[in-house]
């Protein structure tokens, strides 16, 4: 665990330190366990923000009447984001994963 813990490096290239890597690993698996029952045919999806403060935000949300990933995706210029965003991500199932709509940068 110790050389997968010093091996591991944050978005910048850094190295991270333990309590870092596990919290990573937390969130992570709490996103896994959301994503688990999403149906987009209930017309609710999984949105993730990243903040200014490189924290991680999450919420469903019903997206225009989409009731399937590529038009939620079409629907998600119309989400009002935080103003701390920098970044914004829809779930798009198992095969596509995240897929970046919002980019600060």
């Amino acid at each position: 665990m110790r050389a997968l813990i010093q091996s591991s490096r944050a978005a910048d290239g850094h190295r991270v330190d333990a309590e870092a890597f596990f919290t990573a690993l937390v969130v992570e698996a709490t996103y896994d366990a959301l994503v688990v029952d999403l149906d987009p045919a209930t017309g609710v999806f999984l949105i993730r923000v990243l903040t200014t403060a490189g924290n991680d935000r999450s919420a469903r949300h019903a997206l225009d009447g989409a009731r399937t990933y590529e038009e939620a995706l079409a629907a998600t210029p119309e989400l009002v984001l935080p103003i701390y965003a920098v970044r914004a991500a829809l779930w798009m199932g198992p095969d596509r994963g995240w897929v970046t709509f919002y980019d600060a940068d």
